[in-house]
């Protein structure tokens, strides 16, 4: 392992999602269903899916529930509050 010097004054870059979801245009009530693609496994669409939701309803104060659609071959969120 190699440590340089300390860097003082470097921006963090933004991050920028790769997927971008509608959790801000969702009403309560709303629901939509996130496709798997080929080749992904629905459990792993799931924990993403998931993990982008719950982290934008802590950023908003805004709540949403997810299950697995197997017949649908994706991820089912709604928004609850």
């Amino acid at each position: 392992m190699k440590i340089r010097k300390i860097d003082k004054k470097v921006p963090i870059p933004e991050v920028h999602s790769k997927a971008s979801f509608p959790w801000p245009a969702m009403e309560v009530g709303d629901s939509v269903l996130v496709k798997a693609v080929k080749g992904e496994e629905v459990d792993s669409l799931k924990r993403k899916v998931k993990g982008s939701a719950r982290y934008y309803g802590i950023k908003t104060g805004k709540r949403f529930r997810s299950l697995i659609s197997r017949e649908e071959q994706g991820v089912r969120v709604w928004r609850v509050n």
